[in-house]
């Protein structure tokens, strides 16, 4: 347990429209990606770590002798590639989620130069309740 007194807690891997959808909450803390770059891509280690399936490292070499693959990126990052991070679903797709959300207090992290313009962004936070905006 992280925090002394916290209540149990489960952990799921589910598509986060998937996984909001009938759990109210007090809190919604989201975090989606902002740009062109696939989480499963950039954090493949951390999904090797939480899968623990030691997945081949590919030995594979090209004419000189080099790696063919030295970044140790899983091949099966494929799989979880998120429409936000493609310019014309983002905004589709974090609609769907903020509408799947059923909490009191929704806190979302996005860049503000992310995928989805600020006006965009503003826009389709403001029909979900009083929008508030904090920043560094």
């Amino acid at each position: 347990m992280l925090i002394e007194g916290a209540p149990g807690c489960e952990v799921l891997q589910e598509e986060a429209r998937r996984f909001v959808r009938g759990r109210p909450a007090e809190i919604c803390y989201l975090d989606p990606p902002y740009n062109q770059h696939q989480y499963g891509s950039n954090y493949h280690l951390l999904n090797t770590i939480a899968l623990w399936d030691r997945p081949p490292v590919s030995e594979e070499r090209g004419p000189d002798g080099r790696l063919l693959r030295k970044a140790g990126i899983r091949p099966d990052w494929v799989r979880t590639r998120s429409p936000f991070c493609r310019r014309a679903e983002a905004l589709p797709a974090l609609r769907e989620l903020l509408e799947s959300v059923d909490s009191r207090f929704l806190v979302l992290s996005y860049n503000s130069e992310g995928i989805i313009p600020f006006e965009e962004l503003l826009e389709v936070l403001s029909r979900q309740g009083a929008l508030e905006l904090q920043g560094n």
